[in-house]
């Protein structure tokens, strides 16, 4: 028997109750499994928390230029809806729209209502039991437009199967250009996340999920998860992501969707970040795969050079004032397949993949600047977020990068550090490098009985080498009896410096006197000699210019030990200058540069 409901305009309401729907189902034959309004006004009661539907259309439901009230009812349907809005005559709802019809299914007409209940699905249930028909289309007359759920409503996955599309037809013919940039849009203007839900969590689900663009109101302090992605047979369907709203400024809507790949990296493709322990192995490249241990205290390099193919797209409509979250992404195997990322035995990083939103891996976390390490290279001081970013402000796009093993770079600094007393004279300090990346040189820096560490020497470095080096200073300004510490100071071609550990000595033998050293030198201040005394007496310092004219010349009284006094150039003019300093009759000469 072909139903069909054909109500002319009535300046009076109809109120259509369950038992007269039954009997006009039973008596009326206009179109098969059809329920037609045409400009009339159907009112729908009660029902809503029944099992059984107030109105049952085992077909479609066409509301053409009339008002269609489900007053807390319950509809189900079998087929396509279709509401052509007008200024007049609107769908409205406060119940249950259920659709379980074992073929696809189409929502017609305009359905972006916001207030007043009016054109927007209230409690939208899918109720799907197989894979076959699965699909409901959300085809709307306006392109752009969004199919709207009530701001006290709910959406539900009842079946165990079920797709929301959000275009007439999917998108893509393989992974590599398949998008869920679709027409329309699904809007939840409920910014309760409790009101949704039943869809699916595991990443690449084929079922149970947006195939297209999810749009959900947000407020602060809840979690929002975007079950998006693209048709089943492409890219695993599913590529979800989270938002965790810590802050926002006002209740704002984000829109959130699978799109092709479409931002480079910004500004540059280097990032710094401690990763792992090199291993040493100088006939070997440094490589991440290398590694022997977890991270070292040392910055490791990484180029960023793949990328996914996809990219997540988070807009918000419009953008809010300041807003702060923290985000994840649900990449499935085929997603994530289609970048590289160099895996890493040691440490707790697994491989290089870095979350970059609108082209910064690290996002906002991320601080641009140059590495010393690195011959100055610029790039993001960021460690790698894996598929998470934290503490983010400002929606945008996020992708995820990757690097070749090639790329990577696990910098060698000093292996062997001694030092070594000659005849009981001197002391000689060697040191050994396996390999170097940018290495300047060494500063040479001793320690007179736990003084402060002042200059002593420098050796030159061998700046970016794979191969083993040998480094040795010898230091022939001591005296027997006193304890010296040493320690190098490693500076980069940009300045940046590390220390080596600490080593310590003392000669045996009969103590004598001393000029230990005179810093700084060259000079624009007075400097500081440290002088050693093997008794308690009386020292004569005496300054000579360059031709051995004596300028000035006075006499200290010292303790016995380690004595720190200023040479006064103060009125002297910048020149080379000689100065002695005599201890009964054993006289030292130095040299002094003033600028």
């Amino acid at each position: 028997m072909q139903i069909k409901i054909y109500l002319l305009k009535f300046v009076y309401m109809i109120r259509l109750y369950t038992l007269f729907v039954l009997l006009v189902i039973v008596i009326n034959s206009f179109g098969q499994n059809e329920f037609y309004n045409n400009g009339g006004i159907v009112f729908l009661n009660s029902g809503s928390a029944s099992a059984t539907p107030t109105l049952f259309v085992n077909g479609n439901l066409i509301n053409k230029d009339g008002t269609f009230n489900n007053s807390g009812s319950f509809l189900e349907l079998k087929g396509d809806i279709t509401n052509t809005q007008t200024t007049t005559y609107h769908y409205v709802s406060t119940g249950i729209e259920r659709f379980s019809g074992s073929s696809d299914q189409t929502i017609y007409g305009k359905w972006n209502g916001t207030s007043a209940n009016q054109d927007q699905f209230y409690n939208l249930k899918i109720n799907k039991g197989a894979v076959s028909g699965e699909n409901i289309i959300l085809d709307n007359a306006v392109a752009g437009n969004t199919v709207n759920v009530n701001a006290a409503g709910s959406l539900t996955f009842e079946g165990s199967n079920g797709i929301i599309r959000t275009q007439s037809t999917s998108s893509g013919t393989s992974d590599i250009n398949a998008t869920g940039a679709y027409t329309n849009t699904l809007y939840l203007q409920n910014s309760d996340p409790t009101k949704f839900t039943g869809y699916s969590i595991a990443s690449g689900a084929t079922t149970k999920y947006i195939e297209g663009k999810l749009q959900q109101q947000l407020i602060a302090g809840k979690s929002y998860y975007y079950p998006v992605g693209v048709k089943p047979t492409l890219l695993g369907g599913m590529n979800a992501f989270n938002l965790n709203i810590t802050s926002i400024a006002a209740s704002t809507a984000v829109v959130g969707y699978v799109n092709l790949y479409s931002t480079a990296l910004v500004t540059s493709d280097y990032t710094f970040c401690d990763v792992a322990q090199v291993d040493n192995n100088t006939g070997t490249a440094n490589y991440f795969s290398t590694c022997i241990g977890g991270p070292d205290g040392i910055m490791d390099l990484m180029k960023l050079t793949n990328h996914t193919n996809q990219s997540w797209e988070v807009t918000p409509v419009p953008a809010p004032a300041s807003v702060n979250y923290d985000i994840t992404v649900y990449p499935s195997t085929n997603f994530n397949a289609s970048g590289t990322f160099a895996s890493i035995p040691c440490g707790p990083y697994g491989n290089v993949k870095y979350l970059a939103r609108n082209g910064v891996p690290g996002g906002n976390l991320a601080i641009l600047g140059n590495s010393p390490a690195f011959n100055r290279i610029q790039g993001y001081y960021s460690c790698i977020t894996g598929n998470s970013l934290s503490s983010q402000n400002g929606f945008s796009n996020f992708q995820l990068w990757g690097a070749d093993n090639s790329n990577t770079n696990l910098p060698v600094e000093l292996t062997k550090f001694y030092i070594t007393p000659i005849n009981n004279e001197y002391f000689n300090l060697s040191w050994q490098t396996v390999s170097e990346v940018n290495n300047a040189g060494f500063f040479i820096e001793r320690s007179i009985s736990g003084a402060p560490f002042e200059q002593i020497g420098w050796i030159a470095g061998n700046g970016t080498t794979n191969s083993i080096h040998e480094y040795s200073f010898a230091d022939h300004n001591v005296v027997a009896g006193t304890i010296y510490y040493y320690r190098l100071k490693q500076i980069d071609i940009g300045q940046s410096f590390k220390y080596s550990n600490i080593l310590s000595g003392v000669l045996n033998g009969a103590n004598t006197f001393n000029v230990l050293t005179i810093v700084p030198n060259p000079t624009t201040i007075n400097p500081a000699a440290t002088v050693y005394m093997p008794e308690d007496g009386t020292m004569q310092i005496s300054i000579y210019d360059i031709l051995g004219q004596s300028l000035k010349s006075n006499n200290i009284s010292l303790l016995k030990g380690n004595n720190k006094i200023e040479i006064d150039l103060s009125d002297l003019a910048a020149a080379n200058y000689l100065v002695k300093f005599n201890f009964n009759n054993t006289i030292i000469t130095k040299k002094i540069i003033k600028n």
